[in-house]
């Protein structure tokens, strides 16, 4: 432990050897001792900043009535509104997921064929949609 580590130290945690790292606490507390000139000012700087910290701490009040009135007096009033009368980004955005849901509802009916598909597409179907296949199901003494 040299004095700028000790400093560091102090200057993080604060004058109380109760909130030093666990880890270097006992390295600490002896260099204090075994250099009390040297380390006395920054203790009581410290201890000083620790007392003031702790007493702000207590003598913080809750906001009165009064100053949340002014607050809100004063803050910005507006509707949020996610789609303005009149506002053309709101219908484009519209008609694109109306059209991105006729897109995926043609391409997944073309990509699984359901009239006149084989067996091995129902399979496929099955094991996509992680649902028995129809071997499975008979097994079961289910219909598919």
């Amino acid at each position: 432990m040299d004095l700028n580590r000790f400093s560091a130290i102090v200057e993080a945690y604060g004058a109380d050897p109760q909130r030093w790292p666990e880890a270097e606490r006992a390295q600490a507390q002896a260099f204090a001792a075994g250099n009390a000139a040297a380390v006395s000012g920054l203790l009581a700087e410290e201890g000083a900043l620790d007392l003031a910290i702790a007493a702000s701490e207590r003598d913080v009040a809750d906001p009165s009535e009064l100053l949340a009135a002014r607050i809100l007096k004063h803050a910005p009033k507006g509707e949020a509104r996610v789609f303005a009368p009149g506002d053309r980004r709101s219908v484009y955005a519209l008609a694109a997921c109306a059209v991105f849901g006729l897109v995926v509802g043609f391409a997944g009916s073309r990509a699984f064929p359901t009239s006149g598909a084989d067996e091995a597409s129902d399979t496929i179907i099955a094991a996509t949609f992680q649902s028995e296949t129809p071997d499975e199901l008979a097994w079961l003494g289910e219909e598919g």
